[in-house]
């Protein structure tokens, strides 16, 4: 047969040699390249803290939150679905990540109600960062960092009640009940029909397991700050003069029940109030918020320009990942920098030793310009209000 086909029996062979080698060829997904997730990674939280992520190998993972004072860790497992890494929290909460930069992944959030498949209930960005703290300025992570869990740096002690009983139970908790609530005053009203002046008050229920409430009309003065816990698919609160408070969903939304200093949870409610789930930026305002507002490196990463003409000669800063800084005249970098975070501000230092304070001002940013050998405490040189895009929207060209 080779006599009278040689040439059909060449392409045979061709072929077959073909065929075998692409066997032995594996392909990779981008997405599902495991590597690519592990580290430690800082995503923006619906109630405006932020939760550090730990991906490890192995199917684990774990957060703990920045700005809560709880140092409880949350632990997870994770796994590839589809070209998604699916994080499954002990709380039955899930995060689906996804690549969308090389120091970014874009972050679906889902309650454990919600079909993974389908519309997220939370969208964020997850920007890498260093494992020592957001704003290090050490640009590699040590692979062991990756393994090893490392207590809370950003633990902070929030207000306390005047009871020494009256102690948060503690926990990082993932649940429906965590963050702010608005809550009408009068049994009487339905947000559907109040007005903008309408009687209300404020809740927060943070991850620490504290409770606390602003601009309520109560007995007791000292009932502003108290205790709560996840129980029986309700958040259950007790304060310090016994009376309680049961925030619940029901079929028509969420309310909050009430009940007198010697009820249990169990008995009837005095009142049931309609409670709406508040946006952070507009209730944080009226509660000792600064410890949740703080500022970190999700809160900083993007383009910084004035919102005045007038001060276009101070040029654009562009805050970039792992502490590093440019400033930016007509888009080119003309001096780089490194910064730090700090409580409630930023301080960048340029190579020529001048300094810019970004300072976290409610409901608005500033900038502070220090010249060279400047005292950082005294009087800046200028000092005018900035605002951040996120999105590069100016061509950006010159050496860092």
């Amino acid at each position: 047969m080779d006599k009278k086909f040689p040439h059909n029996t060449a392409l045979f062979k061709t072929c077959f040699l073909f065929l075998l080698s692409l066997a032995f060829v594996v392909p990779v997904s981008y997405g599902e390249d495991p590597n690519r997730f592990y580290g430690f990674w800082e995503t923006q939280e619906e109630i405006g803290d932020k939760c550090v992520l730990n991906i490890k190998r192995g199917g684990r993972v774990s957060c703990f939150f920045v700005g809560s004072a709880s140092n409880e860790i949350t632990q997870g497992k994770w796994e590839f679905l589809g070209n998604r890494l699916v994080i499954t929290w002990e709380s039955g909460h899930r995060d689906a990540l996804s690549a969308d930069t090389r120091s970014t992944l874009k972050r679906e959030a889902y309650n454990p109600d919600s079909n993974i498949s389908g519309a997220p209930d939370y969208v964020a960005q997850a920007y890498r960062i260093n494992s020592r703290v957001p704003g290090s300025l050490t640009s590699a992570v040590d692979e062991d960092d990756e393994e090893e869990e490392k207590p809370n740096p950003f633990t902070i002690t929030g207000p306390s009640s005047k009871d020494p009983t009256m102690k948060a139970p503690g926990g990082a908790m993932r649940n429906p009940f965590v963050g702010y609530w608005m809550v009408e005053q009068s049994p009487g009203l339905f947000f559907g029909l109040m007005a903008d002046t309408a009687d209300r008050f404020y809740l927060f229920l943070d991850r620490n397991g504290q409770a606390s409430v602003s601009l309520r009309k109560t007995k007791s003065k000292d009932d502003t700050v108290g205790i709560w816990s996840h129980t029986d698919g309700a958040a259950q609160i007790t304060w310090p003069s016994g009376r309680k408070d049961v925030l619940e969903r029901t079929d028509s939304g969420f309310k909050l029940a009430s009940l007198g200093r010697k009820d249990t949870f169990e008995d009837k409610p005095e009142s049931r109030r309609e409670a709406l789930q508040a946006n952070a930026a507009e209730a944080a305002r009226f509660f000792n918020a600064g410890d949740i507002r703080r500022i970190t490196m999700t809160t900083l990463l993007g383009i910084w320009s004035s919102v005045d003409s007038k001060y276009n000669n101070q040029g654009i800063i562009r805050i970039l990942g792992w502490g590093h800084a440019e400033l930016l005249s007509n888009g080119i970098v003309v001096k780089v920098g490194k910064w730090e975070i700090f409580s409630e501000h930023s301080l960048i230092t340029w190579s020529d030793g001048s300094s810019d304070i970004l300072r976290d001002e409610f409901r608005r940013w500033t900038r502070a310009t220090y010249p060279v050998g400047s005292d950082l405490t005294g009087a800046p040189e200028e000092r005018f209000v900035v605002v951040k895009s996120d999105e590069e929207v100016i061509e950006v060209s010159g050496n860092r």
